[in-house]
């Protein structure tokens, strides 16, 4: 039996279609909780559901989570839900097991031969891996239809294997690093001040939630920086996919306290086949010296190792507290499709003058300002 394709463009229509979404979804960043929670934050007039369902028979066996939204740069852009500054990682058109090129064909088709139905100018889908089987084969398809293919790298995603337990996690480390780790693990577990708690219930999380938010504008307000919460709909987001992932036992944030007190926070998102994504940290600018963000970070390792959890994915950012950890790099991508029409090509043409020009700028500003700027240290980066 040939698959069938539906386009869901308003969310009361996907009803009875969330419960397969949330089957296909292989991690939190892909399910409906994590990406209509953005919708809800960051959905706008300009833009519109393009939710992508495809059937074999009565069954959901695959789902493109689409919307499109108009703009003058690109024209009529087709993304995932949970694009942009939400950084959501491993993104990819969903399917079922051995389903995936059918799938990816399916949602081609729509995309190539539905007569203008699917009305886009450019497809920027960002986060995903280019060896993806089902990414593969729809670019294949689009490359044939004579779309303009790119391609930009973007940070790396890192993961921690934690299937060797604490000591695999620990023998993994170089002497100096398994030291200053037992160190740190020791204080805390041997002080009367320090305490670690999860908060993992729609009743708890809240609260947590809204310590961790405060700790981690505190700690990037402390180096210049303005921090991703300053944006309103970003903590609407988080709220909204909070409650939602809580409900499925994906979502819980730890605190790390001195007497009551928040020094440190991390939000992690929790996937149903035993891994775990660090998604949002936030520590005390003024307790850095005592080390608190490691502290929380080796605590809540070695607690995962512990309740079993196979891995920790540390997700986009070279900061160098992953490598050191032991986290090995994945290729995370940026790709883009522009549509073979006229209009289209010529927008692309535009933008891409428009930001060879602005990095061109860019270059020229870093230049007089590191000629004219006598050299100092450089704060460190917060993490994410």
């Amino acid at each position: 039996m040939n698959p069938t394709t539906e386009v869901v463009r308003h969310q009361a229509q996907l009803g009875t279609c969330l419960d397969s979404w949330r089957r296909l979804a292989g991690s939190p960043m892909q399910s409906p909780e994590w990406m209509l929670g953005w919708w809800a934050a960051y959905g706008s007039p300009a833009s519109s559901l393009s939710v992508v369902v495809v059937r074999r028979g009565q069954r959901v066996i695959g789902l493109a989570p689409f919307y499109l939204r108009g703009g003058w740069c690109l024209g009529r852009t087709l993304r995932f839900l949970g694009s942009g500054k939400a950084c959501s990682d491993f993104q990819t058109l969903l399917a079922e097991s051995g389903e995936e090129k059918a799938v990816a064909s399916s949602v081609a088709d729509w995309l190539t031969t539905a007569g203008g139905e699917a009305g886009w100018d450019a497809i920027e889908l960002d986060g995903v891996c280019r060896r993806c089987p089902a990414i593969s084969h729809l670019l294949g398809r689009l490359d044939r239809y004579e779309c303009i293919l790119e391609s930009s790298q973007l940070e790396s995603t890192w993961r921690l294997d934690l299937t060797g337990g604490w000591d695999g996690f620990l023998s993994r480390q170089s002497k100096t690093q398994r030291r200053q780790s037992r160190n740190l693990t020791n204080r805390f577990e041997k002080s009367a001040e320090l305490s670690y708690r999860t908060a993992s219930t729609p009743e708890s999380i809240p609260d947590a939630l809204a310590i961790c938010i405060d700790l981690h504008q505190k700690r990037w307000n402390a180096v210049g920086k303005p921090g991703c919460f300053v944006d309103p709909r970003f903590e609407v987001f988080l709220e909204r996919a909070s409650a939602g992932l809580a409900r499925h036992n994906q979502f819980e944030v730890t605190v790390l306290e001195e007497k009551g007190k928040p020094l440190a926070a991390q939000i992690f998102l929790r996937d149903v086949a035993g891994g775990a994504y660090l998604y949002q940290t936030g520590r005390d600018p003024d307790k850095d010296a005592a080390r608190v963000g490691r502290i929380l970070n080796l605590i809540s390792i070695k607690r995962a190792c512990a309740a079993g959890i196979q891995s920790i994915d540390y997700l986009r950012g070279d900061e160098i507290y992953k490598s050191r950890l032991g986290a090995q790099p994945a290729e995370c991508w940026r790709l883009r499709a522009i549509a073979p029409s006229p209009l289209p090509r010529l927008r692309h043409t535009a933008w891409s003058l428009g930001q060879g020009l602005k990095q061109h700028a860019k270059s020229l500003t870093r230049l007089v300002d590191h000629a004219l700027t006598p050299s100092s240290p450089q704060p460190a980066q917060p993490q994410r």
